[in-house]
């Protein structure tokens, strides 16, 4: 593949329009009925706009009614105890999140590492806020497995989480046994070498 001019690249034979700032090109998707099949059609990213646009000719003429926006941020993902007794919210040294949003799709990491300040106790869910709200037609308690966490006792746990409709936080759950949830509290982070890592993902409007 060689470059042609400023927006073009040449591909077997054929010259296909390109985003100088990315160089991403995607070739074979169909064309719209409306515009004709073009045989140059493709999917093309502009970093510029963070979009991703439907190519239909030679020419660079692009067609936007699938872009959508693409963008990468950082969050504090704070923690909460919600219900239960005797609670301190654990404080940890490391406390860091990221995202990318791909249109309605959030995908998120968390990484909450050692001791910060106060350990956990009590009772209490653990909560975790994310960085945008969920959206309002989605279904909640349906993220499913997003992660672990070890108490820095020799116990890990892998962790299941749910996010309400409209939510701003992630409510976490332990798996204790192949047939029995129970909730993260602040009691299962109560030691130096507490962490709680998350990846995950989740619809917003």
């Amino acid at each position: 593949m060689t470059q042609k001019g400023d927006h073009l690249q040449e591909n077997k034979g054929v010259t296909y329009p390109m985003d100088l700032d990315s160089g991403l090109l995607y070739k074979g998707v169909a064309a719209t009925p409306e515009l004709g099949a073009h045989e140059d059609h493709g999917i093309i990213y502009t970093k510029s706009d963070e979009k991703l646009y439907h190519l239909y000719d030679k020419a660079g003429r692009t067609e936007n009614r699938i872009a959508f926006t693409m963008a990468w941020g950082t969050f504090t993902p704070t923690v909460t105890l919600v219900g239960g007794a005797g609670n301190t919210v654990p404080v940890y040294t490391a406390n860091s999140g990221r995202y990318l949003r791909i249109g309605d799709l959030i995908l998120v990491d968390v990484f909450l590492n050692g001791d910060g300040g106060d350990e956990g106790a009590g009772t209490g869910q653990i909560n975790i806020a994310i960085p945008i709200a969920g959206g309002a037609s989605v279904n909640g308690d349906g993220v499913g497995m997003v992660g672990h966490a070890d108490n820095g006792a020799g116990e890990n746990y892998p962790l299941f989480g749910s996010i309400a409709q409209e939510g701003t936080t992630i409510t976490l759950d332990r798996w204790t046994s192949i047939k029995v949830l129970a909730a993260l509290t602040g009691d299962d982070q109560d030691d130096v070498a507490r962490c709680v890592n998350l990846h995950f993902w989740y619809e917003v409007d």
